[in-house]
């Protein structure tokens, strides 16, 4: 007896651990969410995916579009670098700001969020490189980053946050001195030009701190929202730099 039973038991392990298997699936079903793929598939898809893309792209348009993929990973930084190249080159440079510009146009809505992310650490790049001219056609779009209605939810909205925050750092002269050794030298203007321009960096750290403070991205969210993220997180700590400089005047 206790064979057959030691026998059915053996036997039926298979069929339950199918059953455990194929639990998270069907709790996927029952929820109406779409079913995991593997990791492999999934991969040699958004590769498929981004070589179909690009297939008629030239090699900065290909820059800005694998640079801001709609994968979880942050920017590459080849790519990266590429746009920062072609930025600095006056023949590529209204290409490189109408590259930028259709990208973010594509992030209007709230379901874009990993593709807006990375194009803002994109813009951020170009930003505090100082390359603020091919920024021109981008900077009217960032109000409207993840600003969509529909299916509204905390990343599109911390992203929407990041966008405007952004808007008014490129507007900053001095945004090209914030990532450099310049921005200690805030101790050494004029009286004068330090009155004028403290309430735009008061301003700017409290933005950028309010982005940084925001409540958790959530576990959902991937490294690319991350990466966005540490770069206000950056930000507020060099615009604090750049303040208690003025203030030691």
């Amino acid at each position: 007896m206790r064979g057959a039973t030691s026998g059915h038991a053996i036997w039926a392990l298979p069929a339950q651990r199918s059953l455990v298997c194929r639990l998270p699936s069907l709790a996927a079903v029952a929820a109406g969410l779409p079913l995991p793929m593997p990791a492999l598939f999934k991969s040699r898809k958004n590769k498929l995916v981004t070589t179909l893309a690009t297939a008629a792209k030239n090699d900065l348009q290909t820059a800005v579009y694998k640079a801001t993929a709609a994968d979880q990973l942050p920017p590459k930084e080849k790519h990266v670098l590429f746009v920062l190249q072609a930025a600095a080159e006056p023949t590529q440079q209204a290409e490189t700001a109408l590259c930028l510009a259709k990208r973010l146009q594509a992030c209007r809505s709230a379901k874009t969020t990993v593709v807006a992310a990375k194009t803002l650490v994109l813009v951020h790049r170009l930003a505090v490189a100082g390359r603020t001219e091919v920024l021109d056609e981008a900077i009217p779009e960032l109000p409207q980053v993840c600003g969509g209605q529909e299916a509204r939810h905390a990343q599109a909205d911390y992203v929407e946050a990041c966008a405007s925050y952004l808007k008014e750092l490129c507007e900053w002269p001095q945004v090209g001195v914030l990532h450099t050794a310049d921005a200690s030298r805030w101790r050494d203007y004029p009286l004068h030009q330090i009155t004028a321009e403290l309430p735009t960096l008061q301003k700017l750290l409290a933005r950028a701190l309010e982005c940084a403070s925001l409540g958790s991205l959530g576990a959902s969210a991937g490294a690319a929202l991350h990466a966005l993220r540490l770069r206000v997180c950056e930000d507020a700590l060099l615009l604090y730099r750049c303040e208690a400089a003025a203030a030691l005047r």
